[in-house]
């Protein structure tokens, strides 16, 4: 019988809770929110490190030398963005009475870790544009301001509309504006590769684009607390593998790549017999290349 596992539902609380108010922040048009939601938007890993704000970005480092890649499921926008997507496409091949199945994927290195020093050279000598193309949050930021926001003033124009012919004025009209056409297209392509990606391979801009997440695997695969296999109690099933959208789960060879899991549960979750286990683990080896 398949154990409880909460770690999925307390990673999906989490990310819900992050989400929700950096998205209302985007397309806030009437300004109605607080001012003290901006505080969430300081969890961004890129815009803390091209801010200089140092101890935040020590304490990002912090979490994932302890727990991983939290920040790529859990804080960052783009991430549970993708993992919406991800959800919406899952729907689709479920009433196909399908099941979406992943399969590892040796890690692109050379391309990942190219693409970040070549983003860290760029920014030394204060060209920050490549910085700005596949930094995450900038990329979510283009997405819901650029299209998200629109469509949310259109619906609000619509309802307003609607309540005038009743004498209801609580809603007013607006103008859309601050929408140009260079906007739209880029936060159309970003919207595109997003979801092109994670059809066909799941957390692959997360892996192998963008340089937070190439960042971040330098430390999190000697992270302390990691998903590991209990070879006694693995069945060999191959469920964790087929669920994992990082691609990171070799279950062939029972290996988990700590640089590129990025902490979703999905595999622990699937685990009927506890062959798979986040557990306390230090290592300094790694696991897969």
């Amino acid at each position: 019988m398949k154990k409880p596992n909460y770690l999925k539902g307390l990673r999906v609380v989490l990310a819900i809770l992050i989400f929700v108010p950096i998205l209302l922040f985007f397309v806030d048009f009437a300004d109605v929110l607080p001012d003290n939601l901006h505080t969430l938007l300081h969890l961004q890993i890129m815009p803390a490190i091209l801010g200089g704000m140092a101890g935040l970005v020590v304490f990002q480092f912090v979490l994932a030398l302890l727990f991983g890649r939290i920040y790529c499921s859990v804080i960052c926008p783009a991430g549970v963005l993708q993992d919406i997507i991800n959800r919406v496409f899952c729907i689709g091949k479920k009433k196909k009475k399908g099941v979406r199945r992943f399969s590892y994927h040796k890690p692109m290195n050379i391309l990942r870790y190219s693409i970040l020093g070549l983003t860290f050279v760029l920014a030394v000598f204060g060209m920050i544009e490549l910085c700005t193309l596949l930094d995450p949050y900038s990329n979510f930021g283009r997405i819901a301001s650029n299209l998200f926001r629109p469509v949310v003033m259109w619906v609000n124009n619509l309802l307003a509309d609607g309540l005038a012919r009743m004498d209801n004025y609580t809603l007013y009209h607006v103008t859309i504006s601050n929408v140009t056409v260079f906007g739209v297209i880029s936060a159309l392509v970003a919207l595109l590769v997003f979801i092109l990606m994670v059809v066909f391979r799941g957390r692959l801009f997360c892996n192998t684009l963008c340089p937070v997440g190439t960042l971040l695997s330098l430390i999190s695969r000697y992270s302390l607390f990691r998903i590991s296999f209990d070879k006694e109690a693995c069945t060999h099933c191959g469920n964790c593998e087929h669920t994992c959208k990082a691609e990171a789960i070799d279950s062939k060879n029972l290996t988990v790549d700590t640089s590129r899991c990025v902490d979703c549960f999905n595999c622990v979750s699937s685990c009927a017999k506890g062959g798979l286990q986040y557990r306390f683990k230090p290592s300094f080896k790694k696991e897969a290349e």
